[in-house]
């Protein structure tokens, strides 16, 4: 959300590598090749409880997202699978 409010022209592009240039932008952490494989292989929640607040037996993990595949209507990188794929 921060990155978002500093950085609104890097979203909406229909390039997800700006996006994470954006979110690298708030506080750089490593070069940006590891950055971008921190947030693909690390940032995940589990959800544990549906809206009842029932715990269930099923544990879903959300990835942030699995992968960036080039688009092929564009010279852009699109989010493959998770929260940033739905968005």
């Amino acid at each position: 959300m921060e990155a978002n409010i500093r950085y609104p022209v890097k979203f909406g592009t229909g390039n997800a590598k700006v996006v994470i240039e954006a979110i690298y932008n708030i506080e750089p952490t490593g070069d940006i090749e590891w950055f971008t494989k921190f947030l693909c292989s690390e940032q995940f929640c589990y959800v544990m409880k549906d809206k009842a607040g029932k715990i269930r037996n099923n544990i879903l993990r959300i990835d942030l997202y699995r992968q960036l595949d080039e688009r092929k209507d564009s010279n852009g990188w699109e989010f493959t699978g998770g929260i940033f794929h739905a968005l």
